[in-house]
């Protein structure tokens, strides 16, 4: 309800209120069991390092931690699972489910007793990429498309930085290969698409003129461009006959990226764009932006 609101008001602070009880009302049912609420919030926004063991039985475990910094922080965190402190420890439906989860962690722990500083840091985070693990968050959370675009569209319109990346963990269960991919030039496919470049070019937007450094703004735009390039190279209408006037929803994003590109004095990204007729339609060069 607070979506379809949010949707059609025009004054910003009302709409702002929308988006926000739509957050809240979709975000307190987010997991499957209540009691993982918080760590699954705490994954989408990228707090959460998944550790992952496969014991003699050829089980794979999935271990939760606070992203660690260091090698150090990884040993520590690791040693905490599990304990009454552990913030991040999984509900269980029983007693027996928590015994096999404490066994298996116990063996874990072992393992990592036994590695050395360097294979340890081959588990932190990679500079530039999600810790997110959407297995975990299968397993854990509400997985329906509906509820993923809703809440993710919903994070991606509070203007605010800390829910940008909530807003891009879930559109990425739409878009990278897994269990919760969706289909390509499926109407799921392309709505995820739309909020993800949507979200990057509204915070370009507010970062632009900001004291955020202009090799963020530019990272983002960059980003948005790749990915405008790449569906254009495979869906050449940009899913018009998934979604009618989808092709033009798509040549405003990208005419509304190129402004942004050369208000942060970037070059602008030039598209030979196909009509629903079948007419090519290639944009005019804009004007230098150092002009």
């Amino acid at each position: 309800m607070y979506i379809r609101l949010a949707e059609t008001e025009t004054d910003k602070i009302k709409r702002r209120e929308y988006v926000t009880r739509a957050v809240d009302l979709l975000q307190s049912a987010i997991a499957k069991d209540p009691r993982d609420n918080d760590l699954v919030v705490s994954m989408l926004a990228n707090k959460v390092l998944v550790l992952r063991w496969k014991d003699p039985d050829q089980k794979w475990w999935r271990f939760p931690i606070p992203v660690p910094a260091t090698v150090t922080e990884l040993r520590k965190a690791a040693q905490n699972i599990g304990k009454d402190d552990d913030p991040f420890i999984p509900a269980f439906e029983n007693e027996g489910e928590k015994r096999r989860y404490l066994d298996a962690l116990r063996k874990f722990r072992n393992r990592i007793n036994q590695m050395d500083d360097k294979r340890l840091k081959s588990l932190l985070p990679k500079e530039g990429s999600t810790p997110f693990d959407s297995t975990l968050y299968e397993q854990l959370a509400e997985s329906a498309a509906d509820y993923r675009l809703a809440l993710a569209w919903a994070y991606s319109k509070t203007g605010r930085d800390e829910d940008v990346p909530k807003a891009v963990n879930l559109l990425l269960t739409f878009l990278k290969r897994g269990r919760l991919q969706a289909e390509e030039d499926s109407e799921e496919f392309w709505q995820a698409n739309d909020i993800f470049a949507t979200l990057y070019l509204d915070t370009a937007a507010r970062w632009l003129g900001s004291e955020t450094t202009s090799a963020d703004t530019a990272t983002l735009l960059d980003q948005v461009g790749e990915r405008i390039q790449r569906l254009h190279a495979n869906f050449a209408q940009f899913g018009e006959d998934t979604i009618e006037g989808n092709g033009a929803h798509w040549k405003a994003l990208l005419a509304r990226l190129n402004e942004l590109r050369r208000q942060a004095r970037l070059p602008t990204i030039q598209l030979k764009l196909i009509t629903p007729s079948g007419n090519d339609e290639t944009p005019a060069p804009p004007a230098d932006p150092g002009n």
